[in-house]
């Protein structure tokens, strides 16, 4: 205990000075019981706001699942025994159809994103009331969630961009470069692959919504290749090269000869002057309560946490696999039909007695020489098959061209045009947790696919980025 201070002109007797401290100690006690029973209340009103949002949770969990597959799930379970269905923590393949089966019909501007607004929206249509105010109950704790998170991110985050332009040193063909913030792996993005040599060049901006003051980067550089990919080379962007700007200029890399060429925005200024992407702005007062519905964003993750309250971040990244696959094949377009035999072999006849010298190419001015298109033709041919500017085509590429409308040459074939002249893309993707997806796809059918999808398939795994170009 600290001495107690009396004043020199006054003295005090012992008895004065025991009586002062005792009356000290009761005063301190009584502050640490204040204290304790101040602490109790406050705990208490926090396990209160716990059970309250678990009771709403719950709510909104039974309410959505009856809106999605039409129960609940848990109708023929023992009593004792219900409430299990809030620790699932995985759907079945067609629980998730259905899922996406729903999240088509809410996305009524077809844009590949559903806010909170189309969300009401669907249910509200419904004739049926129960229907109506199942909607209501879980769309309000869907936003209660989303707002809160968006605060929380308004609060401790910030929007950061970071530019990968180009590598050197390296060598090899077809790599590509992957991004994090370390600790956070969730956070792992990847350019498109660059099939240049040595250098690579990849121009491309990553948005990193939950950049936090302090936090590195680690960069990683992959070769493609058909078994599996390797890491080529890699390097970690300290907190201590990024000032208050960010960083722009080369990163060595821990192999000794390679570099990245990076630009990193803490501002949130995008180099290439792209659109924001993967940050919420919130308002320009940094609130959250005054955005409306159509601003809220519905996110596939939070219906996923809804109807599988259980579901750990692996849960929740397989089931958005057979997400992607669901919704892929809700947008695909039926296979064009093979060419016949017969009218195969006559185009490859025809090849080989254009390909005089046996080389395996021709070129186009050949074709008009045998009479086979006029100089017109040739010039509309060359701009939409002669991809790599040489004047040459190769037996598919002649094939393909020559094919009649609407049908592929051979199984080979990744292109295709329509009778009505639209070009109809063959698309492929393999997956993190097993499994391969292809199927044919109009360009115009790829903007309503969720945002993250198209993300996944423009990556080193789909082969997005070159069906776009």
């Amino acid at each position: 205990m600290p001495p107690i201070a009396v004043a020199d002109s006054a003295p005090v007797s012992p008895l004065s000075t025991k009586s002062q401290a005792s009356r000290s100690l009761k005063k301190r006690a009584t502050v640490d019981l204040q204290g304790a029973v101040f602490n109790e209340k406050i705990q208490g009103r926090d396990d209160a706001t716990l059970k309250r949002r678990k009771a709403a949770q719950r709510e909104a969990c039974e309410c959505f699942r009856t809106l999605c597959f039409g129960r609940v799930g848990n109708e023929n379970w023992a009593s004792a025994d219900k409430e299990k269905i809030f620790e699932q923590n995985r759907g079945t393949e067609e629980e998730v159809q259905q899922l996406v089966d729903l999240w088509f019909k809410m996305d009524t501007n077809q844009n590949g994103e559903v806010s909170m607004d189309e969300f009401h929206q669907h249910f509200e249509a419904s004739i049926k009331p129960n229907v109506r105010a199942m909607g209501a109950r879980s769309g309000r704790y869907l936003e209660i969630e989303a707002l809160q998170r968006m605060q929380d991110q308004s609060n401790v985050q910030n929007p950061c961009r970071v530019a990968i332009l180009r590598g050197s040193g390296f060598g090899f063909d077809d790599m590509y470069c992957t991004a994090e913030i370390v600790g956070k792996p969730r956070s792992k993005m990847a350019t498109r692959v660059s099939s240049e040599t040595d250098n690579p060049v990849w121009n491309q901006t990553l948005h990193f919504k939950d950049y936090a003051e302090g936090d590195e980067f680690l960069f990683k550089v992959w070769a493609k290749d058909t078994v599996q990919d390797r890491v080529l080379d890699e390097a970690v962007l300290g907190a201590d090269l990024m000032v208050s700007y960010g960083f722009h200029g080369d990163l060595p890399l821990s192999g000794g000869d390679n570099a990245l060429s990076l630009e990193v925005d803490l501002s949130g200024d995008d180099p290439f002057g792209a659109e924001p992407g993967g940050f919420q702005k919130i308002t320009s007062t940094g609130s959250v309560s005054a955005l409306a519905a159509a601003d809220i964003p519905c996110h596939r993750e939070d219906l996923l946490r809804l109807l599988w309250s259980g579901a750990t971040d692996k849960d929740l990244a397989e089931m958005s696999q057979i997400f992607f696959i669901g919704a892929l094949r809700l947008a695909r377009a039926p296979a064009p039909p093979l060419m016949s035999n017969r009218r195969l072999a006559s185009l490859e006849e025809n090849f080989r007695i254009l390909d005089r010298c046996g080389t395996g190419s021709i070129n186009y001015e050949a074709m008009v020489n045998a009479g086979f298109i006029d100089n017109e033709l040739m010039k509309r041919l060359k701009s939409q098959y002669d991809t790599s500017g040489d004047g040459k085509l190769c037996m598919q590429e002649f094939l393909e061209m020559s094919c009649p409308a609407g049908s592929r040459p051979n199984s080979v074939a990744r292109t295709v045009v329509t009778k009505d002249g639209q070009t109809l893309s063959l698309l492929t993707a393999d997956f993190q947790f097993g499994g391969h997806f292809s199927g044919w796809f109009f360009k115009d059918d790829l903007v309503k696919l969720p945002r993250d999808i198209i993300a996944w398939l423009e990556g080193p795994n789909g082969s997005l980025a070159s069906l776009l170009e």
